[in-house]
């Protein structure tokens, strides 16, 4: 490399840098008030979602009967879907080997062994979702003094340290 390429490369460097660093001294104060208001939202969001979560448990808590009746419905939404997930899986089980007779069979082995392994993935993980958000209802309610005194704190905390920032909102 000469000296020539490195002069023009710099010069061509100072006249980029020149123009973005005005672009961004100028977006600075207005990407700063979006973030602002961003950060307002997503804390009010937060907020309805702990006071959700929190009368849900607090229902839940006080009416242990309706736990159980929410419950049931899970367990028969979950065993409707899986009867029918599992119905679709053996009719397309059917279709390959009805009509993968003509074919090497080994093909459409590997396909079955593959939609079968995926499926089973698919249903165990919507189970384990399912059974988080029973154990995570669970410890709530076995702990609920500490759950709502937890709860409540977080909520104020969110909402006292929005209170300084609803001047931007408007």
């Amino acid at each position: 490399m000469d000296i020539s390429t490195l002069i023009f490369g710099g010069l061509i460097g100072a006249l980029i840098a020149i123009p973005f660093s005005y672009f961004i001294n100028l977006t600075t104060p207005s990407m700063k008030t979006w973030l602002d208001k961003r950060s307002i939202n997503n804390k009010g969001k937060s907020i309805k979602r702990i006071k959700k979560e929190y009368e849900i448990t607090k229902k839940y808590k006080e009416n242990p009967e309706a736990l159980t009746h929410d419950l049931i419905g899970s367990l028969g939404q979950f065993l409707v879907i899986g009867v029918f997930a599992f119905i679709i899986l053996f009719a397309f089980i059917a279709f390959l080997v009805t009509f993968g007779k003509d074919t090497s069979y080994d093909k459409y082995h590997a396909i079955v062994l593959i939609i079968f392994f995926i499926f089973i993935f698919l249903v165990l993980s919507f189970m384990g979702s399912d059974f988080m958000k029973i154990i995570d209802m669970n410890r709530r309610i076995t702990q609920f003094k500490e759950y709502e005194l937890s709860a409540l704190n977080r909520i104020a905390e969110l909402e006292k340290s929005n209170t300084h920032l609803d001047k931007i909102k408007d």
